[in-house]
Parts: C-alpha cells; structure tokens; sequence
C-alpha cells in the first residue's frame, strides 16, 4: 500500500480496496459516442493518465470526458496536479455553457 493511501482516512481506504476488487463496468456515454469509436470502453472506478506535449488539449479531453460522464448521471472526481482550481473551474465553466 502507498505512502498516500495510508495517510488517507480509514474510510476512504476500504472504499478505494472495495473499487479496487469490483468487477469492470463499462460506462456509456449517452451524448457521445466518439470516445467509444475510438478508444474502446470507458471504465468505470479506473484511473486514467493522459500524457502528450504541451499545446495538445490534454486539460480539454480530460473536461470533455468528464462533462459526457457528468452528463450521463456517472460522477466524476478531477484531479489537477499542476493546474490551478481557477483554470479548470473556468474550462468547465466555458465547456459548460455548450451543453
């Protein structure tokens, strides 16, 4: 076990262990089928990493995903690591509008 899941609360511990054995669900995306077309299944409880050059809408995948997971009914945690809260709040703010 990590550094950081031991430093987590006790209950959020045997929630990550309870995702980590459930089965795979794919996830559908009612308002887009692009990403299934193109990547194959979307898991639900995974983790995914997104790597690419600076410049290449990287932020803007991951706020597209998380707007069609969104606006399934799914819910979504988004971490940014480098980014300010501010920037990702206006992308999806901006990404919002659209919808």
């Amino acid at each position: 076990m990590s550094d950081i899941i031991k430093s987590l609360p006790p209950e959020i511990q045997q929630r990550l262990a309870a995702i980590s054995k459930s089965k795979i669900k794919g996830v559908v995306l009612d308002a887009e089928a692009w990403f299934g077309d193109t990547m194959g299944i979307f898991a639900a409880g995974a983790s995914y990493l997104i790597g690419g050059a600076p410049g290449s809408r990287k932020s803007g995948l991951v706020t597209q995903l998380a707007l069609d997971v969104a606006c399934s009914g799914g819910r979504v945690l988004y971490l940014a690591n480098e980014e300010p809260t501010a920037c990702v709040y206006g992308r999806l703010h901006r990404m919002w509008e659209g919808l």
